[in-house]
């Protein structure tokens, strides 16, 4: 899916909840969460609620950057700081819940 105009490789733009436009680094996004119809980016040092569902944020992460281990949430695979066996700590260990469908292949990725 082409990206919209503008909008650099590893870079998005979002709305949020107060229909401000927002703009992301995704190297800082350390996950993005499903919350009810809105995408939420998890930074070190802050959280963006964007007014986009996560099935249509998914399609714009880099699949090389980002993958799905969960079916609320995407890690950006550059901040994993430990795999357990039910849960990623993200970043500064911020767990991330870990489904048993996405575990073998999230060890696959990061071998």
């Amino acid at each position: 899916m082409p990206l919209p105009d503008g909008q650099q490789p590893h870079q998005l733009v979002v709305t949020n909840t107060q229909n401000e436009t927002v703009g992301l680094d995704l190297d800082a996004v350390l996950f993005v969460e499903s919350e009810g119809k809105s995408a939420v980016f998890y930074e070190a040092d802050r959280r963006v609620v964007a007014r986009m569902r996560f099935a249509d944020v998914l399609p714009l992460l880099p699949a090389e950057q980002f993958m799905r281990i969960h079916k609320s949430y995407a890690i950006n695979l550059a901040h994993i700081h430990k795999i357990e066996h039910e849960q990623v700590l993200m970043g500064d260990k911020l767990p991330v819940p870990l489904s048993p469908g996405y575990r073998d292949a999230l060890r696959a990725r990061v071998r």
